[in-house]
């Protein structure tokens, strides 16, 4: 979206999540609130851009990401709007668990070696959304 919005002369930031693509950080160091403030830092410092109407930034987000969206506009005053494209309306930690269950399912593994491999990835994901990077890692 950002290239038309862009085309549109509509300002966009387009950022990658901790650990991921090419952003710095370490995945497992991070936690779901770490995602939200982010995406709100970034708001911040675009609202002080002196090419930035500060009255008109929006968030935009897909998926998990539209999940974030809706949750740091709550968090931030400077997002005036929030777009959520195919947001997910359950909890972060039910959106992961059942995402790496459709992964894992792909994978046509016995079911005996499924229901380990869930396992981990469940107290994975609960860790991750424990707010607590040291039991993440």
């Amino acid at each position: 979206m950002a290239p038309i919005l862009a085309h549109c002369g509509i300002a966009a930031f387009v950022h990658d999540k901790r650990g991921t693509g090419k952003s710095e950080g370490v995945f497992k160091h991070t936690c779901y609130d770490d995602y939200i403030n982010d995406a709100g830092n970034c708001a911040r410092q675009l609202s002080l851009h002196p090419r930035i109407d500060s009255g008109t930034i929006g968030i935009m987000g897909a998926s998990e990401g539209g999940r974030i969206a809706v949750l740091a506009a709550n968090r931030f005053p400077e997002f005036k709007f929030v777009i959520s494209y195919a947001g997910t309306v359950v909890s972060a930690v039910e959106d992961r668990i059942y995402a790496q269950k459709g992964w894992l399912k792909s994978l046509n593994l016995p079911d005996s070696v499924f229901r380990v491999a869930m396992d981990i990835h469940e107290r994975s994901i609960r860790a991750w959304a424990s707010e607590n990077p040291e039991r993440h890692a």
